[in-house]
């Protein structure tokens, strides 16, 4: 269900899979938030690390954000520390810190001393003065002397020995990295890499100190660091991109756009054969579809294959529907975009009176996204009411300043979904079916049900043929809970472009640019990285000069790209019942590539 254009960490099912870097606390600095100062910072600092030594934890926690709480909880913080010490030793005290403001972030550098090396626990702020996140730096061995690494080892020869060589060894890595990941996931993680992008080829240095590491089916980002001794201290996987370049269109497919979709149509039918894609496509071009077709098997089990009519969960393409409801009922006088949250929340936190309802839509509003809390985690199979939901939500703290920046939240589109309920008198489901599906003769979309008619829908699947976990479709609700088919996403984007159900200033409103997801220069943000924005529902960015209106979705087991080129007047739909598929993300774009004519 997240589809976040700025980024934490992306999930390891969308596939920029990051290893590690020194966090402690798996790569949750907010990448694109502008840090508070001040001189509170640094008692807050030495007090977390005061709590999290003595293994007060609990309390250590409250100083968190709630996206740092989400990730860890009291529990997990307990057992990083407890690694981290395992590898360093015994904590011993506290010498001093240094302030330091790098992007925008403030983090404060505790100098700390432990039984077998001195090393700076790093704590960095959002701009709520939160804990942001918690990563480990400078450590310098004091006590006995450290296994050796490989000596003269270059960063180079290291990065192609963690590609190449198995079993991995410990010996290749800084105790502080081996205190974060074991090496059971780095394999994992690489093993990931090769399931969807084939055998490691080869790697070449980039200008900005990166490499370019070569697959048989794509390339990847990777950043290597290595510490006095030669042992890796960071490692980052990250960019996917697929490589076309060596796929031919059918024997006497035809030239120009219709022929862009052969190559499509290749793309997909090898990634087929090579167990990396299951699902459903359509490409059309200026109001012509020149692809539809089913790829792999709806059910397994059954041999049951995918059709262009089969119906797959779309997770966050969900929100484009919450967004048009939305702003039918205001064209219809039943409520504004620019009203208070709280007029529809009873009771409301205080912290909610500034938000808005277009800042639920664009993502501005500081709402922490449920799907990040642990009882997501851990209950997401089971169901849960609205009234459950909001006692999760209520409690917690801002993640920043309602309409100071993008972050995108699951929460806002929940929310917006009880308001439809609300204003409207039906529910969600109800609302949409009435208003939005029946009126475009939507025959294979709807709000899905814990178990479906396997006989029209898509059973989901983590990778080929594995089953995916179950979750109860009250989670997603009017964030993520739609399923569709190909040939119904095809009318509703058509329906939007005519304006069908909605004037056309409302579906511009809709389109528009309303926020930049990342700001300038983020080192984490996909392929729209230096234009990329979000309107309601949908992101916009370039692909080359070419302007792209897209929104992804993921779902246990399911993962969706809708996209289209309105200067192009190509639309690009992809429906995947294989969540490692990369539909998402890097598979639809380089469906996009093909058909802009830049693979």
């Amino acid at each position: 269900m997240p589809h976040a254009r700025c980024l934490h960490a992306w999930p390891v099912g969308r596939l920029l899979v990051v290893l590690a870097l020194l966090s402690l606390l798996g790569g949750v600095l907010p990448l694109c938030a502008t840090a508070a100062s001040g001189p509170s910072l640094v008692t807050t600092a030495t007090t977390v690390v005061s709590l999290v030594a003595k293994g007060d934890y609990a309390t250590a926690e409250r100083y968190f954000s709630p996206t740092l709480q989400a990730a860890a909880p009291a529990a997990r913080l307990r057992q990083i520390w407890q690694r981290l010490t395992t590898a360093l030793g015994a904590f011993k005290r506290q010498t001093g810190t240094q302030e330091q403001t790098a992007n925008g972030m403030a983090s404060v550098f505790v100098h700390c001393v432990f039984a077998h090396a001195t090393a700076d626990l790093v704590i960095s702020f959002d701009s709520s003065g939160k804990v942001g996140g918690l990563h480990v730096a400078n450590i310098q061995p004091t006590g006995p002397p450290p296994t050796p690494g490989t000596p003269g080892i270059t960063p180079k020869t290291a990065l192609i020995r963690v590609l190449t060589i198995r079993p991995l060894q410990a010996s290749w890595f800084a105790p502080s990295f081996l205190a974060v990941v074991s090496l059971r996931q780095i394999a994992q993680g690489l093993a990931s890499i090769t399931t969807v992008l084939g055998p490691y080829r080869g790697l070449s240095a980039l200008p900005d100190g990166a490499y370019r590491v070569r697959f048989r089916d794509g390339t990847v980002a990777g950043r290597i660091h290595l510490d006095s001794q030669g042992r890796i201290d960071s490692l980052t996987l990250s960019n996917v991109q697929l490589t076309v370049s060596g796929l031919r269109p059918p024997h006497g497919a035809p030239g120009g756009l219709a022929g862009r979709a052969a190559l499509v149509d290749a793309l997909l039918t090898q990634r087929l054969q090579r167990h990396q894609f299951s699902g459903s496509a359509l490409v059309a071009v200026r109001g012509t579809v020149v692809l539809a077709k089913g790829y792999g098997e709806a059910d397994v089990a059954q041999r049951r294959p995918n059709t262009i009519n089969t119906a797959f969960r779309i997770g966050s393409i969900t929100k484009q529907f919450t967004a048009l409801a939305i702003l039918e009922l205001q064209v219809a006088g039943q409520l504004s975009i620019h009203d208070k949250l709280c007029r529809y929340m009873h009771p409301c936190p205080v912290a909610w009176a500034p938000i808005t309802l277009q800042e639920l839509l664009s993502h501005t509003s500081g709402l922490a996204s449920y799907t990040g809390l642990p009882a997501y985690r851990s209950h997401s199979g089971q169901r849960i009411t609205q009234d459950q939901m909001l006692r999760l939500l209520r409690p917690l703290p801002l993640d920043f300043t309602p309409g100071t920046r993008f972050e995108y939240s699951n929460s806002n589109y929940y929310l917006l979904g009880d308001i439809i309920a609300q204003v409207s008198g039906q529910t969600y489901a109800h609302y949409l079916q009435r208003h939005i599906f029946a009126p475009l003769r939507l025959q294979q979309t709807g709000y899905d049900t814990n178990h479906p008619d396997l006989r029209t829908h898509a059973l989901g699947y983590s990778t080929w043929h594995t089953v995916a976990p179950s979750v109860d479709m009250s989670w997603p609700y009017a964030a993520g809970a739609l399923y569709s088919s190909v040939v119904d996403l095809w009318h509703w984007d058509q329906a939007l472009r005519r304006d069908t159900l909605i004037s056309k200033g409302a579906t511009a409103d809709m389109l528009a640019a309303h926020v930049t997801t990342c700001p300038p220069g983020a080192a984490a943000c996909p392929y729209t990285a230096e234009t990329a924005h979000y309107g309601y529902g949908w992101f916009s960015g370039q692909v080359g000069s070419h302007l792209i209106i897209d929104h992804g979705g993921d779902i246990n087991g399911f993962t969706a790209m809708n996209e289209f080129m309105p200067h192009d007047g190509i639309t690009i739909i992809l429906l995947s019942n294989q969540a490692n598929s990369g539909a998402s993300s890097f598979l639809g774009l380089a469906l996009a590539q093909i058909m802009l004519g830049q693979s």
